[in-house]
């Protein structure tokens, strides 16, 4: 058996480091604060998924979605076809009417809206349904205390996002479309 050796175990062997840092000033991002040594990640999210409503195509042929509302949140397309069997996309975005509309209208430069724009289309256009559902509000676990999870910023919403695939990935009962 080969001897692997853990390559921070050799750092820390070894001593500090002697790289300098840049001077960005006094309190800069917490740069002269020191820093926690090892630990543990320890956090759960929370969210509950609200159906809006059924997603469709209107006379024009292009995809139309349920009012939503002029805020940020996580969003979440459903839907079941023949041959990949439940289908999800999850999204996050700092306002969910507006994000919708981008899947309405795709641009040339968004793959990704142009490519979830596609796969809806074609579903739907060949009898199928599909549907969204939004998270406003969630909750976030750390240490065993609960906070509100900050819809409002990106990284929370990423993370978020990212959990909610993390979740349809372990249950393993759904396609993940990204």
């Amino acid at each position: 058996m080969p001897n692997h050796t853990d390559p921070l175990a050799e750092l820390l062997a070894a001593g500090a480091a002697t790289v300098e840092r840049p001077s960005l000033g006094a309190g800069y991002r917490g740069y002269d604060t020191p820093r926690p040594k090892g630990g543990t990640v320890d956090l759960r999210i929370v969210l509950n998924w609200r159906h809006a409503g059924k997603i469709t195509v209107d006379g024009l042929g292009r995809l139309a979605f349920p009012v939503l509302p002029d805020r940020p949140g996580l969003y979440r397309f459903t839907w079941v076809d023949a041959i990949c069997g439940h289908r999800t996309f999850v999204g996050e975005t700092g306002n969910l009417w507006r994000r919708l509309i981008a899947y309405r209208h795709p641009g040339p430069a968004s793959i990704t809206d142009q490519y979830v724009s596609d796969l809806l289309l074609t579903h739907l256009n060949a009898g199928g349904t599909a549907d969204v559902a939004i998270a406003m509000y969630g909750a976030l676990h750390v240490g065993g205390a609960e906070r509100e999870l900050d819809l409002a910023s990106v990284a929370s919403r990423e993370l978020a996002a990212n959990a909610a695939l993390m979740q349809c990935a372990v249950t393993g009962d759904t396609d993940i479309v990204s």
